[in-house]
């Protein structure tokens, strides 16, 4: 099909003798999971209409993955050359799932209390509102419920998308947009509780409106987590899964408050929660590495109550009973710190509002540095 134009003319009844019986003998659910443009192009092929099929591969060449959409009440496809009335509804119209919202991150962060995102979101191949009165919505979803949060999105000039969109046949200039996001908004009946939230945008398009995620970037801040204390023990996190953007409200059990090394011992003081259910009591501080398969497991002993309410646990961790023999120059050894409940679960040992990042030497040049990640 590819080289179809090359082909003397003298073979190509038999490529359409062919391209009709490979038709013939597909199963139409089959052949409905062809791209838009393939379709197009082995029913051309199939009816042997060679010269509209020389000029649409031509003109694919020239416009990879680039074609118009148009209809009211149902969005079907639009060729240079090719009368869409002529060919069947099958290849001609688009369901759903063909009309994708692609949207981008572009910027995360806190402004005023809010959380501000930045990005850009648009319908590959369909004509793009121009100006401010863009007719885009966007909604937090809570995820395991049917509670949605409409939020106010702000249109403007992104040229960055017609950029990346990387085809010369549309504009997408106008699919930037700002959304707000103020976390009190994501109490349950004016209270914390544990939620994930995924954010969606819905564009209009013929027939309907696609609705889409917004994925991460792969550079600057819009690619990593970004947390915030929302109240004492209440975090949100906007991070990531599968890529696409969510925003967790994460009411802490249990958390780490401080470390400190007195030159053998890491002593790591955790808080929990004097309400917390018997099963999700800390009782331990697990210290792994999933490569090499090292694990331990330090005990917890509980302290007394602080000021804030919380209950105080301990961990010694001897610095000696750390494995460095993969350590080297330009090789660290990166372990991961869980803490263990009472009924067996664990969860990622997240840090409070004051800083328990640090570093402690150890013997023979090497050193021990307790770092946190965006989430």
């Amino acid at each position: 099909m590819k080289y179809f134009p090359e082909t003397p003319v003298e073979e190509r009844p038999e490529f359409h003798r062919q391209a009709k019986d490979f038709l013939a003998r597909a199963a139409p659910k089959v052949v409905r999971q062809f791209s838009p443009m393939a379709r197009v192009k082995w029913h051309l092929a199939a009816s042997g209409r060679g010269d509209e099929l020389v000029d649409l591969l031509h003109y694919e060449r020239e416009n990879p993955g680039a074609f118009s959409v148009r209809g009211l009440r149902r969005a079907r496809i639009e060729l240079p050359g090719v009368e869409s009335s002529s060919l069947p509804s099958s290849v001609r119209n688009f369901n759903r799932s063909e009309l994708p919202v692609r949207g981008k991150l572009l910027g995360l962060a806190w402004e005023d209390g809010k959380l501000q995102i930045k990005g850009y979101a648009y319908i590959p191949n369909v004509p793009s509102a121009t100006g401010k009165r863009s007719l885009r919505v966007a909604v937090l979803r809570r995820q395991g419920s049917r509670s949605t949060l409409p939020l106010r999105l702000r249109t403007v000039v992104e040229p960055r998308a017609t950029a990346e969109a990387k085809g010369a046949l549309h504009n997408y200039d106008w699919s930037g947009f700002e959304i707000a996001v103020d976390p009190a908004r994501l109490r349950v009946r004016g209270q914390w509780q544990p939620g994930t939230w995924r954010l969606g945008v819905g564009i209009p398009r013929p027939g309907g409106m696609s609705v889409g995620s917004i994925t991460k970037n792969n550079a600057g801040a819009a690619g990593h987590s970004l947390t915030r204390i929302l109240d004492d023990g209440v975090r949100l996190v906007a991070g990531f899964d599968r890529n696409r953007l969510r925003l967790s409200v994460d009411v802490v059990p249990a958390e780490i408050i401080a470390q400190e090394a007195d030159g053998d011992t890491l002593t790591v003081t955790l808080r929990s929660r004097v309400t917390t259910p018997a099963g999700k009591y800390p009782t331990a501080l697990r210290i792994d590495h999933e490569p090499s398969g090292f694990v331990t497991d330090l005990p917890l002993q509980q302290g007394e109550t602080g000021a804030d309410g919380w209950l105080r646990h301990t961990a010694r961790l001897p610095l000696a009973d750390l494995p460095v023999d993969d350590v080297r120059p330009g090789k660290a050894v990166k372990y991961r710190t869980l803490i263990v409940f009472a009924d067996g679960t664990t969860r990622r040992a997240t840090n409070g509002t004051g800083p328990v990042t640090g570093v402690h030497p150890l013997p023979e040049g090497r050193e021990l540095a307790l770092l946190t990640d965006g989430a």
